[in-house]
């Protein structure tokens, strides 16, 4: 290792300014390193970052760096052609848990790698949570709801059936999730056409703390299922 003082006389020899990688231990989730790319590259390569800022380093590899630049606040959107992108990063990255909804209003393909390697996240995690989001209690008749469910409690997914009725004054976004407890990703559909429309990636810690607050009132709401014969109790039940 370079002592500092020969460090700091080495940079001034090169009419340069010397960068203490070691000491950017400061710069938390709370600093935006995309203010500093010299510093964003090396720090991300040092630093134990969290998963936001991980896609972040993630999306600074693969867009131009002036799109990068311009995302100062701790909120991104997301064009609907990159949602496979972030959720194929997020759950190859996911370190301690999940949660999310599954909006059963559209329609979704339950094979897709989103959701295969939701899965395969939910297996190496072992704290994953999917509410079904029931836009009407008929939509557990469907072969492609049936078929989620199924797989998701093969994959050890701890899973929940939810009426939207029962939140929607109080929970606004129906399709979110909140993912190592670190960062909301809200999904957003035309509610004509039924097509992603948005989606929002949300860091900031007001934002995050209602969200949280929603996660405990759908999750109070909900019912917890072990089989899908627990789907069937539950749409007799009504």
């Amino acid at each position: 290792m370079i002592d500092k003082q020969h460090a700091i006389l080495f940079a001034k020899a090169l009419d340069s300014s010397p960068i203490f990688v070691k000491k950017a231990g400061h710069m938390n989730s709370e600093v935006n390193l995309n203010e500093f790319p010299l510093v964003f590259d090396l720090c991300t390569t040092r630093l134990d970052l969290s998963l936001f800022q991980q896609y972040l380093a993630h999306r600074y590899d693969k867009m131009a760096l002036d799109y990068i630049e311009g995302q100062k606040e701790k909120v991104i959107k997301l064009d609907p052609g990159e949602i496979l992108d972030e959720g194929v990063f997020h759950f190859r990255h996911l370190k301690t848990s999940g949660f999310c909804t599954f909006y059963t209003k559209y329609d979704w393909n339950p094979n897709e790698r989103y959701y295969e390697d939701a899965r395969i996240a939910a297996k190496r995690i072992s704290n994953f949570t999917r509410i079904i989001m029931l836009d009407k209690l008929e939509d557990l008749n469907r072969n492609d709801i049936r078929e989620q469910i199924k797989l998701d409690l093969n994959a050890n997914i701890i899973a929940y059936l939810c009426l939207y009725d029962k939140v929607k004054d109080q929970v606004t976004e129906p399709d979110f999730g909140i993912w190592d407890d670190d960062y909301v990703c809200v999904v957003r559909q035309d509610p004509e056409s039924g097509k992603l429309k948005e989606i929002e990636l949300n860091s900031r810690d007001s934002d995050l703390n209602m969200y949280r607050k929603w996660r405990e009132i759908i999750i109070s709401k909900a019912v917890l299922i072990y089989t899908i014969e627990d789907v069937d109790k539950y749409l007799h039940s009504y």
